[in-house]
């Protein structure tokens, strides 16, 4: 990484503490609302107070190494010799992509068996789009990053065939209240 200013340096370290924050009180609203709904809905809500938990996690982790890396004496942003690991969000979303996929899921009104078969499905298909763009994240160069990326991409285009032909109709069958809020969740993801 090159110099940074003492601007860019202070962004970085608002904006992951913020992230903590958000993530940290999403995850305690999300567990304290899993009874408050319908019981269809809770086991997605419980993976959203996981996954917001994680990253909340995650984001203290980067924040930690990232003031560790870097710190400013009289006025310059200074490296400390450790080494900033970028590479930290891959851990975290190993686990969380996957995670989102099945509450996705979760939240539709389809059969128990099919949720299952779903939610196995898209958590592996989540799992191997992580680890596969990894390696690109470690490259040094624009070949092996773009090399990377096009493999990674594989899982992905599946998940998005799956979110949009393969669990079509389990959306056109929900109910009209929540028709729109699924089809904008479907299309976040």
């Amino acid at each position: 990484m090159g110099e940074l200013t003492v601007s860019q340096y202070s962004i970085m370290v608002n904006l992951l503490s913020v992230t903590i924050s958000i993530m940290g009180v999403a995850a305690i609203f999300f567990f304290a609302q899993r009874t408050e709904v319908l019981p269809r809905y809770q086991i997605g809500v419980t993976l959203l107070a996981f996954i917001t938990g994680v990253s909340a996690v995650g984001y203290y982790r980067l924040y930690g190494n990232w003031t560790e890396s870097y710190s400013v004496v009289n006025g310059a942003v200074r490296a400390s010799g450790i080494m900033f690991n970028n590479t930290l969000r891959a851990s975290e979303w190993v686990l969380t992509v996957p995670m989102t996929l099945v509450a996705f899921v979760r939240m539709l009104d389809i059969s128990p068996a099919q949720a299952r078969a779903r939610s196995i499905v898209l958590s592996i298909l989540g799992a191997e789009m992580v680890l596969l763009g990894y390696p690109g994240q470690l490259a040094t160069t624009v070949e092996a990053r773009w090399l990377w990326w096009g493999v990674s991409l594989a899982p992905a285009v599946v998940i998005v065939y799956q979110l949009y032909v393969g669990l079509s109709a389990a959306i056109a069958a929900e109910p009209l209240a929540s028709k729109a809020l699924v089809r904008r969740a479907r299309l976040l993801l």
